[in-house]
């Protein structure tokens, strides 16, 4: 539960009313008291120059003027310090700076906007970097390997701001399997806790609302509102109504962090002074480990060369028994191969993961993928090859044998 954004504004409204009348009290008392004394001071200046004239005259026929000189010198002390105390006074009127009340015209206004967009509550914030613990960080893409190389920030109401991430060495996907591998048997249906958060935030179209307590200003989605509410001869008011004026913008402040982190994530950088960058940054690494179970191709091998690697377990297929089950490109593939078909092989950049195509008699091709799991087994000789459920509206076929699986298909190009 957040603080309720009309009582807030309510109570400072008048709160601000108070202050500023009570400042406003004190000025005017401090005010008075300077006025006082500059009538006072008038008067002894007026005193003090009826005496400076009769001591003039008395000086002019030589008479004794001891007693009017003493007083014509403390009425001039009596003006320094009445000047000296209006001085004094002026300073402290002058350091009651009573501040500017804010637009509350404006902010009412957005109050009533914000309720008709179903928001009414504010989550309160220390600071405004505070909101950014927040916002949900998802739709993370990784390379082939998975380490992460971009992700989105949510800002709600179906808003998101994307981030590239600078690979590291250092932070793998946890579980992660290349979507190229999406045939595999056991290829994991995984829904994250992050994907979960992720999309239950982005699918509210309510705006989201902070507090920033510390400027007394609200931080939302978005500034900008289009207002359905007035009418005028019939028509509907849909002007855009801009309110950056009395509320920050969750998305220029996103903006701003991503522009001085560089616009990219670097996972080995501590951003201590950047608190979006550190919140984008804690969540990567909670989906990350240091390991990845897949790698990178090291090189870019030759058919021959690759066929080196997988020999045997590529010639358990023409090797492993027939069944009922062995049809369609699957068994033309094996049928080719115990003629002694030779395929073409490549690379796809994961490490023990290729591709091969293979000629048929019928002038098409036989083109699929191979994957063997190096902490598998090897099958026995003779081994059958294990097929899988084929595939709904697909063609392709896949089956297993040993630690090697494959995935085939015919192809005319």
């Amino acid at each position: 539960m957040g603080i309720n954004i009309a009582e807030y504004f309510r109570a400072r409204e008048s709160n601000d009313g108070n202050q500023a009348r009570d400042l406003g009290t004190r000025k005017d008392s401090i005010l008075g008291q300077i006025e006082k004394i500059k009538s006072e001071k008038r008067k002894i200046e007026k005193q003090r120059q009826d005496s400076q004239s009769l001591l003039d005259k008395v000086k002019q026929r030589g008479l004794p003027a001891t007693r009017i000189e003493a007083e014509v010198a403390d009425l001039g002390r009596k003006i320094e310090a009445a000047q000296s105390e209006i001085s004094s006074l002026q300073q402290k009127y002058d350091a009651f700076d009573v501040p500017a009340q804010a637009d509350f015209r404006r902010m009412n206004q957005l109050v009533e906007i914000l309720a008709r967009n179903k928001c009414v509550e504010a989550a309160e914030l220390a600071r405004a970097g505070d909101c950014f613990a927040y916002l949900p960080v998802g739709q993370v893409k990784h390379d082939k390997i998975g380490r992460p190389v971009e992700c989105s920030i949510g800002l709600g109401s179906f808003r998101f701001k994307t981030l590239r991430i600078k690979p590291d060495d250092a932070h793998f996907r946890k579980n992660y399997w290349p979507p190229s591998l999406d045939w595999l048997p056991d290829y994991p249906s995984r829904v994250d806790a992050a994907d979960t958060e992720w999309q239950a935030f982005q699918s509210k179209s309510d705006v989201c609302a902070y507090l920033n307590k510390s400027a007394g200003r609200l931080i939302l989605t978005n500034t900008r509102f289009r207002d359905f509410g007035k009418r005028e001869y019939g028509k509907i008011d849909d002007r855009e109504m801009d309110f950056s004026d009395v509320a920050f913008s969750l998305e220029a402040l996103v903006d701003d962090g991503i522009a001085k982190g560089g616009g990219e994530l670097d996972l080995a950088l501590p951003y201590e002074d950047n608190p979006l960058m550190a919140h984008v940054k804690s969540r990567i690494e909670a989906l990350t480990t240091s390991e990845s179970g897949f790698a990178c191709a090291e090189d870019s091998l030759q058919s021959p060369e690759i066929l080196e690697i997988i020999q045997q377990d590529w010639e358990a297929i023409a090797k492993a028994p027939w069944s009922d089950q062995i049809e369609g490109p699957m068994a033309l593939l094996k049928y080719s191969l115990e003629k002694g078909e030779q395929a073409r092989f490549w690379c796809t950049g994961i490490r023990s993961n290729f591709g091969f195509r293979l000629r048929t008699p019928d002038h098409d091709w036989l083109k699929g993928e191979i994957y063997i799991k190096t902490d598998g087994k090897r099958c026995n000789p003779g081994s059958p090859i294990e097929m899988q459920p084929a595939t709904k509206g697909s063609d392709r076929q896949i089956a297993g044998l040993g630690r090697l699986f494959m995935s085939v298909a015919r192809s005319s190009d």
